[in-house]
């Protein structure tokens, strides 16, 4: 190509550039330079790989615009943005934020990369474009993505799998455990005893490696959220030595735990995984002598030292140790010495916890593994309640009744009958309202509360053990086990329980863990000191009674403080007494907070949110509670629905009484929630028309929160806009359905 190609007005312009196509022409990518202001985008030059890329004679492009090369459907834009450019031109990459497309002469399309440099005299500006085809990057990204989401696909598929493990296979291998230490005591010291044990290390190993892979599923894919606090180590290592003592003293090695003090800053669930995976490799892997868990500090350091006297491990494998599934002198993939994620696990934790983890150790004079983490400063309480090490004798078992409330069957007969071969008492619940019944009904006053956490219908093991504390007065020992690991779960356990054991649980570790708690006795009331203000900015004194709060015992106060439902007290007029936390944390997540002030205020009557149709049927509802000569809790299932939700409680009024002070806890409990769809409810829109009577009201059912039609009143409909938004003309009523829940036959036939 020569000048004489170019416009003659630009030709000066441009000759300094055309002079070099050569050089452009050996460019890899495609070149073009286009005409500056006014021109309409003239292209001046295309090289060779310009016209190849877009399927052009390179004469035909030439003073073409280069509006020919865009798609037709982002020539508009393209247009605007030439224009802004010419208006503004700078050096500038296109195609980096949003794609961008090319069009060949054929009217195909690819995806493009463009770089733009401005040139030229500023009289006529030209504009060097550098273009790049995509399609194949795009391809690879495209690979890539692809080969991405399956790999996330996949992982999700692992993660819900691993989840559904947690429950549903620690299940079956509980109720193996339990048969097995059945067999063991009944075949002890007979030719089966070696078979027996045998079992046990198949069990043993199962459970571990179960464990294993669902511990590093959750600090893969981050379900574990760290929560920093300083406490004690005295808070956790009684505990983890109670835990491993019988480990130990089955291989004949002496285990030694020391009392320590001191305070740390770490989390106080997570540092004991880390500790708990040290002491059982080293007990694993010690054949003779001694494990020690020994405190140091240095400065502002404090380091936990778990040192043993095992055989020790070679220089050159210490690299490797934190590696997942490596093991040493393992190379058959022996499965009784686990998969090798145990050191993986605890490095892992400890990067999220900033500390570090570091080995030292000599062939034939053993290893000493030490946690490096910050020193703490001293609090005034423990926010959980953790046993110092029980030194009691335990009673014997004949004399004792256990609570089990558990709903597999397997495990509810196996754990039945083990527990009564070593001349415990068992009572079975399987269920909330069964465990209820037992102690409200059938006068049951438990030694010790042995309760699964996930239960039938939503409850929790939590949840009913606080229920079974206010039936007693007080809260007997309490023991979960749990297939279920996630954090907020072992959280909400630690509230009302004295020790959460996972399952599978090893049954010698079962029955020393109650052996002690029995030992001590009743939990008893809970210092007021481990009272707290949780959930909400509202201090105690705002939101309760003085003289109710003496009503409870600090064992009442605590459950509810930490109740996960919905808990308000009242004296046996009504007037409102007491609001837990979690009452103020629903009515924020379901926009009634505007309603506090008004209806839910200390010292007004509860009786003026309930509507005057319902009056009646509470004060009859909590009036029974007192009617027997022992006091009974009542309880009444009702519809509370959202515009969006379907939702069913279950209000339980339990009565209290102190001397002659008598007052009401009630506890709302949400049974389930769904959407209305699942229960053919049609949203019908917001008519006035079609509901206002007469005297310009709106009926609304009080219960299920639907409004009568006045073409034809024996029809209720369902509005979610009057659900988010109440008209002022609206006054509450019971609608046919649910009358009948409340009355019989008429308005005085209370149920």
């Amino acid at each position: 190509m020569n000048s004489t190609t170019a416009p003659p007005a630009l030709a000066d312009a441009t000759s300094l550039l055309l002079s070099s196509t050569d050089v452009l022409d050996s460019m890899p990518d495609a070149v073009l330079i286009v005409a500056g202001a006014q021109s309409g985008g003239q292209i001046l030059y295309v090289n060779n790989q310009a016209a190849r890329m877009f399927a052009y004679p390179r004469e035909e492009l030439l003073a073409k615009s280069i509006d020919v090369l865009v798609p037709q459907s982002s020539r508009p834009a393209h247009i605007q943005q030439r224009r802004e450019f010419e208006r503004s031109p700078r050096l500038r990459t296109m195609g980096a934020t949003r794609a961008l497309r090319g069009r060949r002469k054929d009217g195909s399309e690819f995806p493009i990369d463009v770089l733009l440099s401005p040139s030229g005299h500023p009289s006529t500006p030209v504009t060097i474009a550098v273009v790049r085809d995509m399609t194949e990057r795009k391809r690879l990204e495209d690979e890539l993505l692809g080969a991405r989401d399956l790999a996330i696909r996949a992982n999700e598929v692992k993660s819900r799998f691993l989840a559904a493990a947690s429950h549903d296979l620690r299940q079956p291998l509980q109720t193996i455990w339990n048969l097995h230490s059945m067999l063991s005591r009944s075949f002890k010291d007979t030719e089966l005893a070696p078979q027996i044990e045998l079992l046990e290390e198949a069990v043993r190993s199962m459970d571990q490696m179960l464990s294993a892979l669902i511990d590093i599923n959750r600090l893969e894919r981050g379900a574990i959220q760290p929560v920093i606090r300083d406490f004690s180590l005295q808070d956790i290592l009684p505990r983890l030595s109670s835990e491993f003592s019988y480990a130990a003293s089955s291989k004949g090695i002496e285990l030694a735990v020391e009392r320590s003090n001191e305070q740390v800053r770490s989390d106080s669930m997570l540092l004991p995984v880390i500790l708990r995976n040290l002491l059982g490799n080293a007990i694993k892997y010690t054949q003779h002598g001694i494990v020690k868990l020994c405190v140091r500090t240095l400065g502002e350091q404090l380091f936990i030292d778990i040192v043993d006297t095992g055989p020790g491990i070679a220089q050159d494998q210490l690299q490797f140790l934190f590696e997942a599934f490596y093991q040493i002198d393992n190379p058959n993939r022996d499965q009784s010495q686990g998969v090798g994620l145990g050191l993986s696990i605890v490095q892992t934790i400890c990067r999220l916890l900033d500390h570090t983890v570091t080995i030292q150790s000599q062939i034939g004079q053993g290893s000493t593994f030490s946690v490096q983490l910050m020193r703490g400063i001293a609090v005034d309480a423990p926010l959980e309640r953790i046993l110092a090490p029980i030194a009691f004798s335990a009673p014997p078992p004949g004399n004792l009744t256990v609570l089990h409330i558990e709903d597999d069957p397997g495990i509810a007969r196996s754990m039945a009958m083990l527990l009564s071969l070593e001349g415990y008492k068992i009572v079975g619940a399987a269920s909330r309202d069964e465990a209820i019944e037992r102690v409200a009904q059938g006068r049951l006053t438990p030694d010790l509360i042995l309760c699964d956490f996930n239960l039938p219908m939503g409850f929790t093991g939590d949840a009913i053990v606080a229920e079974i504390t206010l039936l007693l007065g007080h809260k007997p020992p309490t023991i979960i086990l749990t297939g279920d690991i996630a954090d907020q779960h072992v959280r909400k356990a630690m509230q009302v329980a004295e020790r959460i054991l996972p399952k599978p649980v090893d049954i010698n570790l079962l029955l020393q863990t109650m052996s002690e708690l029995l030992a001590q006795g009743t939990a008893g009331e809970v210092s007021s000191a481990l009272v707290r203000d949780i959930g909400t900015e509202r201090p105690l004194d705002s939101r309760s009674d003085p003289e109710f709060t003496t009503l409870l015992t600090a064992s009442h106060l605590h459950i509810l403080e930490d109740h996960p439902q919905t808990v308000y007290g009242v004296w046996p007029d009504f007037t409102l007494a007491y609001l837990n936390p979690a009452w103020f944390e629903f009515a924020r997540r379901n926009g009634g907070e505007h309603a506090i002030p008004a209806g839910w205020s200390i010292g007004q009557s509860a009786l003026d949110a309930v509507p005057e149709c319902l009056r009646e049927w509470y004060v009859a509802l909590f009036a029974s509670a007192f009617a027997s000569e022992v006091p009974l809790p009542q309880e009444h299932a009702y519809e509370c629905s959202s515009a969006d939700l379907h939702r069913r409680f279950l209000m339980k009024v339990y009565p209290l009484q102190r001397a002659e002070m008598r007052g009401f806890v009630v506890i709302n409990s949400l049974r389930f929630e769904v959407p209305h769809v699942k229960f053919d409810r049609l949203a019908m829109p917001p008519i006035m028309e079609a509901y206002v009577d007469e005297a310009g009201s709106i009926h609304s059912c009080a219960n299920c929160r639907r409004v009568q039609s006045v073409s034809d009143p024996s029809i209720w409909h369902w509005v979610p806009e009057w659900i988010r938004r109440v008209p002022p003309n609206t006054r509450p009523s019971l609608c046919p359905a649910c009358r009948g829940q409340y009355y019989r036959g008429d308005s005085r036939g209370l149920r």
